[in-house]
C-alpha cells in the first residue's frame, strides 16, 4: 500500500519502529555504497576504463559499446528476481546469494589487477562481467528486502532515500576518485580498491540475518501462477510504460566525458571532479525527497515533477561551455536527476506483489535499465555521425535537445498511469 495513504503508526508503535528502521537504513545504505563504489559501469572504475580507451583512439560509438556490453548483466535482473525469489540457496532466499556474489566478484578483480597492464580489450570486458553480474544480482536482492521489510510499514520512499544517498555520497568518492586514477593513468590501484570493496561487501553479507522461513515457503509457491498474476495488474504495465520511456535518453555521460575531454579540452581529473560536484549535489536531491515524501499525498504531482526535472537535467547541458559552467550544470543536474529518480523507484516499490518482489522490482528496472543503455548507445552512434556533418558543438547540443523530447513523452503515459495507481490504491 502507497505508504501516503496508509493510516500514521500511533505513536507507542512508531518509537518501537525507530530501531528496526535505523538498522534497516543502514544495513541497505553500506550494501549501496558499496554498490557505488564497485559497479564498473557507473563506479570507481568507469572513468578509469573510459579514459583508457579514449587514450586508445575508439570513437564514441566503440567506447558507448563496450559499455553497453558491460551494462548487458543489468538487463536480465528478471533472472536474479526468479533465482533469489524461488531457489534458495543454503537455506536462505537472499544472505547467500550475496555472499557467492561478493567472493566472485572479489577474485575477479584481483585477477584484473594481476594482469591489468597487458589485458586486451576483449579480455578486459570478459574479467570484468563477473563483478557487474554480482553488483546487478546484489542490487535484486536488496531491493526484494528493501520491499519486503519497508512496504507493509510504509517506507519504501524513505529507504530508498537513505540507499541511494549513500549510493550518490559514494559516486561523489567515485568521481573524484576515478578522475584521479584516470589522470595518473593507475586503473590498477583501482581494480585493487574495488576488490577490496568487494571482500568487505562478503562480510557485510555473512553478518547480515534473514528469516530462513521465508526460503521454505517460497519453495511451496506456483512460480508461473504468481507471474502471471502479477502481469495481469493494470498499473503493473502502465507503470513499466512510464520507466521505459522516461530512461530512454540518447544524452549519456559517454557523450558528456568525450565531449568535455576532446571538445572543451577538460582533464580527467577535471571530468571526474564534474562527477563529484553532480554527486553531492545528488545526494542532496535524494535528502530533499525522503523529507519531503510523506508530505505528498498525490503521486500525480511526484509524476509530473519527475517529467520536468528529468527535461531539465537533460537541457542544462546546453549551459556547459567551460569549466565555471560545467561545475553549476553538473551539480543542477545531479540534484533533478536525483529526485526525479526516486520518483520512478518508489513508484516501483509500490506496485510490487510482495511475494515475488525481487522478480516484479527486477523486470521493471531492467527493462528501464535496458532502456537506458539501448539509448545510451544508440546516442553514442548518432553523435559520432552529427559530429561529422554539424561539427561536436551542434551535434552536442542536438543530442541533448533528443534527450529531453524524449523525456518529454513521459506525459503521454501519465493519465493512464495515476488511473490505475488509483484503481490499484483503492483495492490494497
Amino acid at each position: 500500500m502507497d505508504s501516503t495513504h496508509s493510516n500514521p503508526q500511533p505513536t507507542h508503535l512508531a518509537a518501537r519502529a525507530a530501531p528496526e528502521f535505523s538498522q534497516l537504513a543502514t544495513l541497505f545504505g553500506l550494501f549501496y555504497f558499496l554498490q557505488g563504489i564497485g559497479d564498473p559501469t557507473d563506479g570507481l572504475l568507469t572513468q578509469p576504463l573510459r579514459g583508457l580507451l579514449i587514450e586508445q583512439g575508439e570513437s564514441a560509438a566503440a567506447i558507448s559499446t563496450f559499455m553497453f556490453l558491460l551494462s548487458l548483466p543489468w538487463t536480465i535482473k528478471p533472472l536474479y528476481g526468479l533465482v533469489s525469489d524461488f531457489v534458495p540457496l543454503a537455506g536462505y532466499r537472499r544472505k547467500s546469494y550475496l555472499v557467492l556474489g561478493s567472493a566472485i566478484s572479489a577474485a575477479a578483480l584481483f585477477a584484473l589487477a594481476v594482469q591489468s597492464n597487458a589485458i586486451d580489450k576483449a579480455s578486459l570486458l570478459i574479467w570484468l562481467l563477473p563483478p557487474a553480474i554480482s553488483v546487478a544480482f546484489a542490487d535484486v536482492v536488496i531491493d526484494a528486502l528493501l520491499i519486503e521489510r519497508g512496504q507493509p510499514q510504509g517506507w519504501t520512499g524513505q529507504l530508498q532515500s537513505v540507499q541511494w544517498t549513500a549510493l550518490y555520497g559514494a559516486a561523489a568518492l567515485a568521481g573524484w576518485g576515478g578522475g584521479y586514477l584516470s589522470q595518473h593513468h593507475l586503473i590498477t590501484t583501482g581494480f585493487l580498491i574495488v576488490a577490496t570493496g568487494s571482500l568487505a561487501a562478503l562480510v557485510l553479507s555473512l553478518l547480515a540475518g534473514e528469516d530462513r522461513s521465508l526460503a521454505a515457503r517460497a519453495a511451496r509457491r506456483g512460480t508461473a501462477s504468481q507471474l502471471a498474476e502479477a502481469w495481469r495488474m493494470p498499473v503493473l504495465r502502465a507503470s513499466a510504460l512510464f520507466l521505459i520511456l522516461w530512461a530512454f535518453n540518447p544524452f549519456s555521460d559517454t557523450v558528456l566525458h568525450i565531449h568535455m575531454h576532446r571538445h572543451l579540452g577538460f582533464s580527467e581529473q577535471f571530468f571526474g571532479e564534474t562527477v563529484t560536484y553532480s554527486a553531492v549535489a545528488s545526494m542532496a536531491g535524494t535528502l530533499f525527497y525522503g523529507a519531503v515524501r510523506s508530505r505528498i499525498k498525490n503521486f500525480r504531482i511526484l509524476l509530473h515533477s519527475a517529467v520536468v526535472l528529468g527535461i531539465v537535467s537533460t537541457i542544462a547541458y546546453w549551459a556547459v561551455r567551460d569549466e565555471m559552467s560545467a561545475r553549476t550544470t553538473c551539480a543542477a543536474a545531479g540534484f533533478t536527476t536525483a529526485v526525479a529518480t526516486l520518483v520512478q523507484l518508489d513508484l516501483a516499490a509500490q506496485v510490487c506483489p510482495l511475494a515475488i518482489a525481487g522478480t516484479v522490482f527486477a523486470v521493471l528496472m531492467s527493462l528501464s535499465n535496458l532502456s537506458m543503455f539501448f539509448s545510451a548507445w544508440l546516442g553514442g552512434i548518432c553523435y559520432d555521425r552529427w559530429r561529422a556533418v554539424f561539427g561536436d558543438q551542434l551535434a552536442f547540443d542536438l543530442l541533448v535537445a533528443l534527450g529531453g523530447a524524449m523525456t518529454a513523452a513521459c506525459w503521454l503515459v501519465v493519465p493512464r498511469l495515476t488511473r490505475e495507481l488509483a484503481a490499484h490504491e483503492s483495492h490494497t
